[in-house]
């Protein structure tokens, strides 16, 4: 996602007052599904697609520092884990846009809210420089999750 889509869009589409959040993200360089536990107020001035940076700093002033995960990210975990999925708990969405958007649904909502990273597939990944996890391990660990969660 960009910047500037982030801060209208998907701040005005977490204000339609759901229930459940699960975000999702591709972080070249994981070998496991990322179950991200806390996102941190903080941004970096890395660029975007379109090469916007956000300005560094805190992403709300005035904000913790920190918010935990309102997913039950062990017991996602133990599932993934138990059905042989690659997978970790995450103390560190970046900062960057994912983090963002976690802290986003996490500050704004009172929704039960998290981030879930994933590897990158093995077609965004052809010169075998990061990485790799199969489409179908992707989507039965986002039904776990889901799951888990509703």
């Amino acid at each position: 996602m960009k910047h500037s889509a982030l801060d209208k869009e998907y701040l005005e589409e977490i204000k339609k007052d759901y229930d459940t959040i699960i975000n999702t993200g591709i972080s070249p360089g994981r070998n496991a599904i990322g179950v991200e536990k806390i996102a941190v107020n903080w941004q970096d001035d890395m660029k975007d697609e379109d090469g916007l940076s956000a300005r560094v700093g805190r992403i709300v002033k005035d904000a913790p520092d920190g918010l935990f995960s309102r997913l039950q990210t062990e017991e996602i975990l133990h599932s993934l884990r138990s059905a042989k999925i690659p997978s970790e708990l995450s103390f560190s969405a970046g900062t960057f846009v994912c983090n963002k958007i976690f802290y986003y649904s996490l500050y704004y909502t009172k929704a039960k809210a998290g981030f879930i990273h994933f590897p990158l597939d093995s077609e965004s990944s052809l010169d075998g420089r990061y990485p790799t996890m199969s489409i179908d391990n992707m989507i039965k660990s986002i039904e776990m999750v889901i799951q888990k969660t509703i």
